[in-house]
């Protein structure tokens, strides 16, 4: 008895060895196979928007429709300043980015239909184009579109690691946080301030590295504006943010 379990020990003893040995082949495959990984995680693209201060003013025919980075008063009726910074923080260059801005169309769609009868200075002359009316008794007034995320695409050939370009708020986002904050004014008679905050938008990067592997990163946007009854410095009649972060 004693015998057989001396054997069995015994045999267990020289089969460590082996067994050791197979568990720090598993182990170093597995540094190995977590080293690249973490190598290949590192050196990709990684694109980010720089969070942005801005201030509204309506133009020199009254339209609030400027959103402009500096505080002094816009006078040229046609200038625009909607650019967001575009950073590419990784350590590799990110080819064919296909740019997508996510909202819910109709929730915008059902928030400016609201201010029409509210505000008193809102036409709606078809689903998705509005008209701001220069005074309530006019049957014509500056015309703007809340499209379809659809129809807010758009594309960039590469971005190399640590370049900056310029890309455009798009026409949607732009009308909504230009005109939404002083038809709510309008709606609630012009009081003193009034702060709004909306988490309605994202981004959405689709690229390529140079191996050709495909990536998607997409951003979340915050938006806070403070808007005021009576215009302050520059005409303005609000002071706002763009805040990103990773959804």
């Amino acid at each position: 008895m004693l015998g057989s379990i001396f054997i069995q020990f015994t045999d267990i003893l020289v089969r460590l060895p082996s067994i050791f040995s197979l568990a720090a082949i598993l182990i170093s495959i597995f540094v190995l196979f977590e080293m690249k990984k973490q190598r290949r995680e590192s050196c990709k693209p990684r694109l980010f928007i720089k969070n942005k201060n801005f201030y509204l003013q309506r133009n020199p025919n009254g339209t609030p429709c400027f959103l402009k980075e500096e505080s002094d008063e816009i006078k040229d009726l046609y200038r625009y300043d909607n650019k967001l910074e575009l950073h590419n923080v990784g350590l590799a260059t990110a080819h064919t980015i296909h740019i997508k801005w996510e909202y819910n169309h109709k929730r915008l769609l059902d928030e400016f239909a609201k201010l029409v009868e509210e505000s008193g200075m809102l036409k709606r002359t078809n689903e998705s184009h509005f008209e701001y009316l220069f005074h309530s008794e006019e049957r014509q007034g500056y015309g703007f579109i809340i499209r379809s995320p659809t129809d807010e695409r758009s594309e960039l050939a590469f971005i190399r690691s640590g370049d900056t370009i310029n890309i455009r708020i798009p026409e949607t986002v732009k009308n909504y946080v230009t005109f939404m904050p002083y038809l709510e004014l309008l709606s609630r008679k012009m009081p003193y301030k009034v702060d709004l905050q909306s988490n309605e938008f994202s981004v959405k990067f689709e690229f390529l590295d140079i191996s050709g592997t495909r990536h998607i990163q997409k951003l979340k946007i915050s938006i806070e504006i403070s808007e005021y009854g009576k215009e302050f410095h520059g005409k303005n009649y609000g002071i706002g943010t763009f805040s990103f972060s990773t959804a």
